[in-house]
């Protein structure tokens, strides 16, 4: 788990469209199921599919468009069908674009315009800039006499004294940092990386959706509160370890980034599941943290997804 990990994690939102209205609860039943098989990736047919030559072909193409359209967008897409009538459409987003938006391709953009409702991670427009203030002031300082160097291993505090003139000039300096929980400075280093990489989480691909849902239902799997509170509530061991390996990629963090976003770009499943979890070779340890990020998350979701 790098920086571009942080900065730019992928989710996923349903379109929901069918030509009978009435199966709407049949539908939503369904997005649980693929959800599910969207997230777990490595089967064997998806590795058949990248092999095959039209597939080759279709990442070719969407090279060459991206090179003489560098705003424009192919990301992963995926239709299923549900039954008489129904259709789940799934696209992984991504938190970050550039500076004049993303142009989704034709097809998204006409499943964009046929979806009766829409189901997302979260509903980001509920968190002002107020709650998101409040917020950030109540969870991300430690309660004295606490200090960061009191809940760090002794190699990521030698981590971030070899990175430390990296961090001030990211806003993070000795005195600010050592009141800050770790996971929060892992977060901010991701933040400030998308910045350097020219994307802005202000042109998130999310944002095209909301701008088009319109009166449309929306359901919201959970609320910034919540995704706040789960990296809070995360054991200090684990933030420990987030951390670290957030300064251990610093480096290489935008390079990191722009790979990522251009995997994204292009629809390359492959160079997706290479990132999803990303930093485990070097520190194995990170699987717990991956566990509760996506796996956990993801049967948290259910109950929303069959009500």
């Amino acid at each position: 788990m790098s920086n571009r990990r942080l900065s730019g994690p992928l989710s996923f939102f349903a379109g929901m469209s069918s030509r009978r209205r009435s199966r709407r609860k049949r539908l939503i039943a369904g997005l649980s199921i693929g959800l599910l098989v969207v997230l777990s990736g490595g089967c064997a047919s998806d590795a058949a599919r990248r092999s095959d030559a039209r597939f080759e072909a279709t990442m070719a193409a969407r090279r060459a468009a991206v090179l003489e359209d560098p705003d424009s967008a192919y990301p992963p897409y995926y239709r299923v069908e549900g039954g008489p009538g129904a259709t789940l459409l799934l696209m992984g987003t991504i938190h970050l674009g550039p500076q004049g938006g993303w142009r989704l391709s034709p097809a998204v953009l006409d499943g964009i315009e046929r979806a009766d409702r829409f189901v997302m991670e979260a509903d980001l427009r509920r968190a002002t800039e107020e709650a998101v203030s409040n917020l950030v002031a109540n969870l991300v300082i430690m309660d004295p006499p606490t200090r960061l160097p009191d809940v760090i291993s002794p190699e990521t505090a030698k981590l971030l004294e070899e990175k430390d003139k990296a961090l001030a000039i990211r806003g993070m300096p000795r005195n600010a940092r050592r009141i800050m929980k770790p996971w929060f400075i892992a977060v901010g280093l991701g933040e400030s990386t998308s910045a350097e990489s020219g994307y802005s989480t202000g042109a998130a691909a999310e944002n095209i959706l909301y701008e088009a849902i319109g009166d449309r239902p929306l359901t919201a799997l959970e609320t910034f509160e919540e995704q706040m509170r789960l990296l809070d509530d995360l054991p200090m061991e684990i933030q420990d370890l987030m951390l670290r390996d957030a300064l251990s990629r610093l480096d290489h963090a935008v390079d990191d980034t722009r790979a990522l976003v251009r995997a994204w770009q292009i629809g390359d499943e492959a160079g997706l599941e290479a990132a999803a979890r990303e930093g485990t070779d070097l520190l194995p340890e990170l699987d717990a943290f991956y566990e509760i990020l996506l796996d956990r998350r993801n049967i948290e979701w259910l109950p929303t997804l069959r009500s």
